[in-house]
């Protein structure tokens, strides 16, 4: 789980009292804390409460950390796109504006589910979609392979390549 540096709207909390209408008996939760997120030691004391869930700071190897995840939780910032270069499906949450219209298209590409807006989040569609993905596992390596497929890492050369066009 990875909600960004600040969570200002404590989504991280939200997901994580979500999780208790789910056996996470069998399962290893990570949730990232950024260092600026004023929730810190209430989602440590949440967490301490499940066996299987850990709370860690950011890391600086993103790609290493997540090499052993099954599913990413996150905002629907510019993280989506790395998670997606990764092969790491996920569950987005809207928490601003400029993500609308990253999370709708990342949905229609079936590279991550859009869980919609954090202010319209209720437990029982987050349940509903963590359960459909990990009771469909080809699922979750399909959106792994359409984003493995869909982000080749190459953006910045081509971005750098067409100001170059624009400043001749």
């Amino acid at each position: 789980i990875t909600m960004g540096g600040g969570d200002v709207s404590n989504d991280t909390l939200k997901i994580l009292k979500a999780l208790e209408n789910l056996d996470l008996t069998h399962l290893e939760i990570s949730i990232i804390v950024g260092y600026n997120n004023k929730n810190r030691e209430e989602i440590i004391q949440e967490a301490q409460r499940h066996k299987t869930v850990h709370v860690i700071s950011p890391q600086q190897d993103f790609a290493s950390f997540t090499r052993d995840f099954d599913l990413a939780i996150t905002g629907a910032g510019a993280t989506l796109w790395e998670l997606d270069y990764l092969g790491l499906p996920s569950l987005a949450l809207v928490v601003a504006e400029n993500q609308v219209p990253l999370a709708h298209s990342a949905d229609q590409l079936g590279i991550s589910v859009n869980l919609g807006w954090n202010k319209d989040f209720t437990v029982q569609d987050f349940v509903a979609h963590f359960k459909n993905l990990f009771n469909n596992p080809n699922l979750l390596k399909e959106m792994s392979s359409r984003g493995l497929n869909l982000i080749d890492g190459e953006g910045v050369v081509r971005v750098s390549e067409e100001i170059k066009k624009l400043i001749k």
